[in-house]
């Protein structure tokens, strides 16, 4: 978690200990999801976007595009 100032270190640092973790794991900024933005364009209507992505996950073994947005 990052801070923007102390008052907020302070105010979490003070949080933790009485937190009680049923879910809560500990992880490394590389477990992090990372976020790429990509710009294309495809001809045609905006409606035929689930189209583009339906076509460029089946020609791209791999690529899963069903969390993709347009």
């Amino acid at each position: 978690m990052f801070c923007h100032d102390e008052l907020t270190k302070d105010w979490l640092a003070a949080r933790v200990p009485t937190l009680v973790a049923s879910r809560l794991k500990l992880v490394g900024l590389d477990a992090l999801p990372t976020y790429k933005r990509v710009v294309a364009w495809f001809p045609g209507p905006a409606e035929d976007a689930e189209q583009y992505l339906l076509r460029l996950r089946v020609m791209n073994h791999g690529m899963d595009t069903r969390h993709w947005r347009v």
